[in-house]
């Protein structure tokens, strides 16, 4: 029985490669299906074959998942900063109502500094 070939290039060069297969450089999918099915390999042992398919599929859901984590993992990490620099502007913010004389008494306005980062930084995120 005919194995399906319906896989991405990546795939199809790591079965060829299991296969032992010499892959050109440059080579087309068509190229690739053509070269696995005229193979050897694939007219004796279609099992192996097959499980190898099995074997490269899976190996591209497990990357695909682990992509798709690292991205979550971001996500949650440009969101995390993003309430970290929240609760630092909250913070100064609730600091400038305590002391409203060091906004006005012309002093070091490093409190207004610190707000105006903030804001900048929070709105970047």
């Amino acid at each position: 029985m005919a194995l399906k070939l319906n896989l991405k290039k990546d795939e199809l060069i790591s079965v060829a490669v299991e296969m032992g297969l010499v892959i050109p450089s440059k080579a087309k999918i068509i190229y690739l299906k053509k070269l696995i099915e005229s193979s050897e390999v694939y007219k004796n042992d279609i099992e192996f074959v097959r499980s190898l398919v099995e074997n490269a599929l899976e190996k591209s859901k497990q990357e695909a998942e682990k992509n798709e984590r690292e991205a979550e993992i971001q996500l949650e990490k440009i969101k995390l900063s993003q309430i970290e620099k929240q609760i630092e502007l909250a913070k100064v913010r609730k600091e400038s109502e305590k002391n409203p004389q060091t906004l006005e008494s012309g002093e070091p306005s490093s409190i207004t500094d610190k707000l105006e980062s903030l804001v900048k930084s929070i709105k970047t995120l």
